[in-house]
C-alpha cells in the first residue's frame, strides 16, 4: 500500500473511532443551512423592502387625498363665514332704520292725539331734519332708492306666507299688466354687496366640485414620487375613464374564458357605488314663513351653524347674545354690550333709544332685513350645511381607500424558480391555468384615510374651519354593507383608474411600458382577491 494512502486510511479510521468525523460533516451541513437561510433573507429583504415602500406610497397617497379634502371643507367653512358677515351687515341698515322708522312714527301718532303729546311732539320734529335726510342720502346709495329695501322685503314675506305672488305677477304680466319690484337704482346692495356674495358663492361651488379630481391628481403624484406603479382611490372622483377601458377589457375577456370552464365566476368591469365628494350641500329651507321664518332660520343659520334652531318671533328679544355666545368666545358678548352703551351714549339724536336697539338687531332683522337680504342675494347667499346620509354612508363620504401596485415581473420568474416550484402534474384539475391564477408581476398594498371634524364640541359643520385629515383602518366593522357595497365592488369601480394611472405613469418609468400588460392581468386577477373580502373577511384589515 503506498504511503499516502495510508494516511489517508489511517485519518478516516481515527476520525471514526474518535467520532470526529461525524462532528466536521455536521458543521458542514450548518454551513449550508446557514447558507441557504442567508439566501432567502437576501431575497426576502428585497421583496419586505419593496413591500414597505409600496404601504409608504399607499399611505402618503391615502394621506395626501384626506389633507386636500379638509382643505376644501376649511377653505368652504371661511366662505361661508364671509356669507355670514356680509348678509348680516346688509340686512342691519334696513332693519335699524325700520325701527327707527317705527319709533318716530310712534312719536307723530302720540304727538296727534287729543291732547297731544308735547313731549313726544317736540322729539318728532327734532328727529325728522335726520329721518328725511337719511330717507333720501343713505336709502339711495344702499339701495338706489328709498323704498326699494320695503317693497323687496314686503314681496319676500308674502311669498313666503301665501305663495302666490309669483303666480300673480305672471297673471298680470299676461294681461299687460306687468309688476316690477326690482330695484329701481343700482345701489352699494347690488354693486359691492350682491357681487361679494357672488364671488364667494361661485368660489364655493368651484371648491365643492374642483376637489375630488384635485384629490385625485394629489393622491396619484404622491404615489407615484414614492415607488407605486399605479394608484387610485375608492371612491373615484366623478366623471368616466374611457382610455385603456378596452385594453382592460380584453385582459378580462381571456380571463373570464378560463374562469367560465370551471364555473367560477367571471369579472364584471361594470359596477358603480357612488363618486368621491364632500359630504356637504347647499342650504335650502323652502317655504313657510310662519312657524319658524325661514328667514329667522336664515339668521339661525348665519350665526350658530344649524339650519333648524326652532326661533320664533317672540323668542328674538334674547337672540343677539344666545348667538353670540353660539361663536364659543364671551369676549364678543362684552364688546357688543360696550359698543351699544358707547352708541347710546353718542347718539345726539335720541335714534339709540331702547326701543331701536332691542327690536332693531332682532325683530326689524328679521322681518325686514333679512327678507330684503333674501331679495337681492337669493339662493347666492345660501350657506353649504352637513349632507352626509347614513352612517355608512357618512363614512364611506369622509374616507377615501387608496389601492396602490407596483411592477416587479421578476417576482415570479427567476425569484420564485429559487424555490422549485412544482410541475404542473402534481396540481388538480385547475392546474391549466396555474399561471392564470398565481403567477403575479407585482405587489398591491391598501390605505385608508378619512377627514375628520376637530370643532371643541360641536357637532360636524361647515361654518368652524376645523376640518383636518388622518389614517384609519381599512375596514370598520359592518362598514361595507351599511354603504351597500362590498370590498370587490370598490376595486372593480377603481380599476380603470388604476389602468390610467398604469399607463400614464409609464410615460415617465423607462421600461415600465413592456410591464403594462402583466399590470393589467394583475389588477384583472384582483377581481378574484377581493371577492373573497365579504363583511366576514374584511374585519381584520388594517392595511
Amino acid at each position: 500500500m503506498k504511503p499516502s494512502i495510508a494516511k489517508i486510511r489511517g485519518f478516516f479510521d481515527r476520525s471514526h473511532r474518535d467520532e470526529s468525523g461525524a462532528v466536521a460533516l455536521l458543521c458542514l451541513a450548518a454551513v449550508l443551512a446557514l447558507m441557504m437561510v442567508a439566501w432567502i433573507i437576501v431575497d426576502a429583504h428585497k421583496s419586505t423592502k419593496d413591500k414597505i415602500m409600496l404601504q409608504g406610497a399607499a399611505d402618503t397617497a391615502a394621506f395626501s387625498h384626506a389633507s386636500v379634502e379638509a382643505r376644501s371643507m376649511n377653505m368652504i367653512a371661511y366662505s361661508n363665514i364671509s356669507k355670514r358677515s356680509i348678509v348680516g351687515i346688509h340686512s342691519l341698515y334696513p332693519s335699524f332704520f325700520a325701527a327707527y322708522t317705527v319709533w318716530l312714527a310712534g312719536k307723530v301718532a302720540d304727538c296727534l292725539k287729543i291732547p297731544p303729546n308735547l313731549g313726544a311732539c317736540a322729539t318728532a320734529i327734532y328727529n325728522a331734519p335726520t329721518w328725511i335726510s337719511e330717507f333720501i342720502g343713505d336709502h339711495v346709495k344702499y339701495s338706489g332708492d328709498p323704498i326699494t329695501p320695503y317693497i323687496e322685503a314686503a314681496a319676500e314675506g308674502l311669498t313666503d306666507i301665501v305663495g302666490t305672488i309669483s303666480g300673480l305677477k305672471d297673471g298680470l304680466d299676461e294681461l299687460g299688466f306687468g309688476i316690477d319690484l326690482s330695484p329701481l337704482g343700482s345701489g352699494n346692495s347690488e354693486n359691492a354687496h350682491l357681487s361679494d356674495i357672488r364671488a364667494l358663492d361661485n368660489y364655493q361651488h368651484y371648491m365643492l366640485h374642483i376637489t375630488p379630481w384635485w384629490a385625485f391628481t394629489e393622491h396619484l403624484s404622491r404615489g407615484w414620487r414614492n415607488g407605486a406603479s399605479a394608484v387610485a382611490s375608492f371612491p373615484p372622483p366623478p366623471g368616466r375613464v374611457t382610455i385603456g377601458l378596452s385594453a382592460i377589457q380584453n385582459v378580462i375577456d381571456k380571463i373570464n374564458t378560463a374562469l367560465s370552464l370551471f364555473g367560477i365566476q367571471t369579472i364584471d368591469l361594470t359596477t358603480f357605488h357612488g363618486n368621491d365628494n364632500l359630504p356637504i350641500s347647499k342650504a335650502s329651507w323652502g317655504s313657510g314663513f310662519l312657524s319658524p321664518p325661514p328667514a329667522v332660520n336664515w339668521m339661525c343659520q348665519m350665526v350658530t351653524g344649524y339650519s333648524n334652531c326652532g326661533l320664533s318671533l317672540d323668542s328674538l328679544g334674547s337672540y343677539s347674545l344666545s348667538s353670540l355666545k353660539s361663536m364659543g368666545n364671551e369676549s364678543y358678548i362684552v364688546e357688543h354690550i360696550a359698543n351699544t352703551i358707547r352708541h347710546k351714549q353718542e347718539s345726539g339724536v335720541d335714534a339709540a333709544n331702547g326701543f331701536v336697539m332691542a327690536t332693531g338687531p332682532t325683530l326689524f332683522f328679521a322681518t325686514v332685513g333679512l327678507l330684503y337680504s333674501d331679495s337681492v342675494f337669493g339662493e347666492t347667499a345660501f350657506p353649504y350645511e352637513i349632507d352626509g346620509g347614513s352612517g355608512g354612508e357618512w363614512l364611506k363620504r369622509t374616507s377615501n381607500m387608496v389601492f396602490a401596485y407596483h411592477n416587479d415581473p421578476s417576482r415570479f420568474d427567476e425569484d420564485r424558480q429559487k424555490y422549485g416550484f412544482l410541475s404542473r402534474e402534481y396540481t388538480h384539475a385547475a392546474g391549466l391555468i396555474d399561471d392564470l391564477m398565481y403567477k403575479s408581476s407585482g405587489y398591491w398594498t391598501m390605505a385608508k384615510s378619512e377627514i375628520t371634524f376637530n370643532g371643541s364640541g360641536f357637532p360636524p359643520d361647515v361654518w368652524h374651519p376645523s376640518w383636518t385629515a388622518r389614517m384609519r383602518p381599512v375596514h370598520l366593522p359592518g362598514e361595507f354593507s351599511d354603504a351597500g357595497f362590498q370590498m370587490n365592488d370598490a376595486y372593480m369601480q377603481t380599476l380603470p383608474y388604476l389602468a390610467l394611472s398604469a399607463q400614464v405613469a409609464s410615460v415617465t418609468s423607462s421600461g415600465a411600458l413592456d410591464a403594462i400588460l402583466n399590470s393589467l392581468r394583475d389588477m384583472a386577477m384582483m377581481h378574484i382577491y377581493t371577492s373573497a373580502m365579504g363583511d366576514s373577511t374584511s374585519g381584520g384589515i388594517a392595511k
